[in-house]
């Protein structure tokens, strides 16, 4: 073979892993934020995607090391041509609308049945791709390091991830991202497919070797001792650690920031550089400047966790993806000091695939069964901390200057960030009557007394309040919190028209929580709850009373709102709303489905001519009212703000209300006006989200 012609190898082998790494990677934002609204915009959808591909990933990295070791390379060639063009018949990867949950079912397993689906064939050709091509490397190319491309099969991932966010999701729509993937993941299978055709032919001195009875592996292999059991755990177990690491890491910041594809590709970007770093092969790894960072960055989010470190949103994320950063940076790094000569490259392989299934399992299905809060993430803070530690203490050869300072000062700063962890174990369980974590996050009900006002009783999602209520009179039964006197809901209902001329209401809530919405209705009024989480509905009737004291006709109806909804307008028509309201942007996740253009007509289509739309935004985290405002304006209808002040005696808090709607006799009243601010007057306010397309990056409030 040629210099040429070597080179021409060398050059079609790094194209063709970089390609595949890219589009390997490329598609999980893509495919994630498809179905995201699908299931509720809750960051568990991309838990599982992430699960997926790791599984996925293994398959595909055991079928490479099973290819790479079959005795002819042509037959390898021929098997793996074969299976490339078989997925061509799979294309193009656009979900069906089939898919899309219809009631209170759990999701997990229905998203990995419409990933497979979808996305499962070229996901997996895509999977085999690194490992195989450097087996063959390794083989054909005797004396050069195949591990140069595992470092550009990263940097491709990296590529793959970073141009989602920043060129495909604001320049395309979903079913044309899905269609640009599908033509690339063409142009992969010609680059592959060439590969496989010269192994197929075997064009290329290795099949002289395998002729006269493979004598050039033999002589490779000779001396070489197959990896130790202890060897075999430490390439199984650090990449678990890392892969549960990032999970956990991805849950805790998304429950708490946003469940948005720019989160997932920061932290995944994140995880994927460390990689880069590890196996880049220069030896930037280095236990002088990791164990450090990370000891720092371990004990900045331990008291964040126990409440001590009151950071703001931009810290939160910062603090998060650093210590991601340095906890994959130290597992990586160990790992990429243990990796072995080529001949066993495909089984470090197939154990790092192993590694990182692992760790999605135990995430995504273990530690929801485990723990009743998302426990994982202290346990891998923990974990990363005391695995550290222990190279810190005895492998470390740079500790030989004041050892044992060193090591008493790793040990105090261990001690520091144990005593936090439990300090936020022991808050998540403190006066807590019940928890319950299911796919949609944490619910907590918790019960206390009020000197002047007696027992209270309260729910919370996370670190949010989804509703409180008062047990004895004359407080019980009233309005609380954001629902109180002179919020914008109470407007909404005590100055409707219908209600001003004692006629029932026909009202609609998307966002069940405790059930307050309940205590506006009179007898005669029909009110629907439409709410995701059956935990919250079971907690709701069980712990509070609202539902069952109110006296008018209430129905909870279990599922996605907009889903729900879209069904309802198919089947039985409009539900000719009187008040429609929409709780579910309080929080820290704010479900950017149901803020969407398409989806302000879905509510005005199950409105009444002279219905209101109550939007509650209040959120620490997000200025959600130019997109109340653009909701308002692609509807055609009036917006107006109302921020209600806190008043304790009524029970009442703080709140931000957009009141969306037509009516003029309910707009034109004095005390409508007196509370609220137009926003239709606001020239250039409105922000105009789509279902293609929506971004929370300038509505934060820093």
């Amino acid at each position: 073979m040629g210099d040429r012609s070597k080179r021409g190898t060398i050059i079609l082998y790094g194209l063709t892993i970089f390609l595949s790494a890219f589009l390997l990677f490329d598609v999980q934002p893509l495919i994630g934020k498809h179905i995201l609204p699908w299931f509720g915009g809750t960051p568990a959808v991309w838990t599982a995607c992430l699960l997926f591909f790791q599984l996925l990933l293994l398959a595909g990295y055991a079928y490479a090391h099973w290819l790479a070791n079959l005795k002819k390379l042509p037959l390898q060639g021929l098997i793996h041509l074969s299976l490339l063009v078989s997925t061509l018949f799979l294309l193009p990867i656009i979900p069906s609308e089939a898919w899309k949950p219809g009631g209170s079912e759990d999701p997990l397993y229905r998203i990995l049945g419409l990933l497979a689906v979808t996305v499962g064939g070229p996901y997996f050709m895509l999977a085999t791709t690194g490992p195989l091509l450097q087996a063959w490397f390794g083989q054909i190319h005797k004396g050069k390091s195949p591990y140069r491309l595992f470092a550009l099969s990263n940097a491709g991932s990296l590529a793959g991830l970073i141009s989602y966010p920043f060129i495909l999701e604001p320049m395309l729509t979903r079913k044309a991202q899905a269609l640009v993937w599908s033509g690339s993941y063409g142009l992969f299978i010609l680059c592959c497919g060439l590969c496989a055709w010269n192994a197929l032919r075997g064009d290329h001195p290795l099949l002289e070797g395998e002729a006269s009875g493979s004598s050039a592996r033999v002589e490779c292999e000779k001396g070489e001792a197959a990896p130790s059991l202890r060897l075999l755990a430490a390439w199984l177990l650090l990449p678990a650690a890392a892969s549960a690491f990032l999970l956990a890491t991805t849950n805790q910041a998304c429950q708490n920031v946003a469940s948005i594809p720019f989160l997932w590709v920061l932290f995944l970007s994140l995880y994927l550089v460390t990689f880069i770093i590890a196996f880049e092969g220069s030896g930037l790894y280095r236990r002088r400047w990791c164990f450090p960072l990370l000891f720092i960055l371990v004990l900045l989010a331990s008291r964040e966790l126990s409440g001590r470190l009151d950071a703001s949103l931009p810290w939160q994320t910062a603090l998060y993806a650093g210590v991601l950063f340095a906890g994959s940076m130290v597992c990586h790094g160990e790992l990429a000091g243990l990796k072995p000569r080529p001949r066993y490259l495909t089984l470090y392989f197939l154990m790092i695939a192993a590694g990182g299934a692992a760790g999605g399992i135990f995430v995504a299905v273990a530690a929801p069964l485990m723990f009743p809060t998302y426990w994982e993430y202290h346990l891998f803070l923990a974990a990363v901390t005391f695995l550290m530690l222990a190279i810190f203490c005895f492998k470390s050869s740079f500790l030989r200057i004041w050892p044992l300072a060193k090591r008493g000062g790793a040990l105090l700063a261990a001690g520091f960030i144990s005593i936090n962890l439990s300090v936020a174990i022991t808050n998540d369980i403190d006066d807590a009557l019940v928890m319950k974590r299911n796919f949609y996050g944490v619910l907590k009900v918790t019960d206390f007394v009020d000197d002047n006002i007696g027992r209270v009783r309260e729910m919370l999602h996370g670190r949010i309040v989804h509703g409180i209520a008062y047990e004895d009179p004359p407080w019980r039964g009233l309005p609380t919190a954001y629902y109180g006197e002179g919020t914008g809901v109470w407007m909404a209902v005590n100055h409707h028209p219908r209600r001003l001329d004692g006629n029932p209401l026909h009202i609609g809530v998307i966002g069940l929580g405790a059930g307050t919405m309940a205590a506006h209705a009179a007898k005669g009024d029909r009110v629907r709850f439409y709410e995701i989480n059956g935990d919250v509905d079971r907690l709701a009737r069980e712990w509070f009373w609202y539902e069952g004291d109110s006296r008018a006709e209430i129905t909870t109806v279990l599922g996605d709102a907009r889903i729900t909804m879209e069904k309802e307008l198919a089947g039985k028509g409009p539900q000719k709303f009187d008040l429609l309201v929409s709780d579910a942007f309080s929080g820290d996740v704010v479900p950017l489905h149901l803020l969407t253009s398409e989806c302000a007509k879905l509510y005005r289509r199950h409105l009444k001519d002279d219905g209101i739309l109550a939007i509650h935004i209040s959120s620490s985290n997000f200025d959600l009212t130019p997109v109340a405002l653009g909701l308002a304006e692609a509807i055609g209808w009036e917006a107006v703000a109302v921020r209600s002040k806190e008043r304790l005696e009524a029970a009442t808090w703080e709140a931000t209300w957009i009141l969306i709607t037509a009516n003029r006799r309910f707009l034109d009243q004095a005390e409508v006006r007196e509370a609220g601010e137009s926003l239709s007057a606001k020239e250039g306010r409105a922000i105009y989200w789509s279902d293609d397309y929506a971004s929370l990056f300038h509505l934060v409030n820093f």
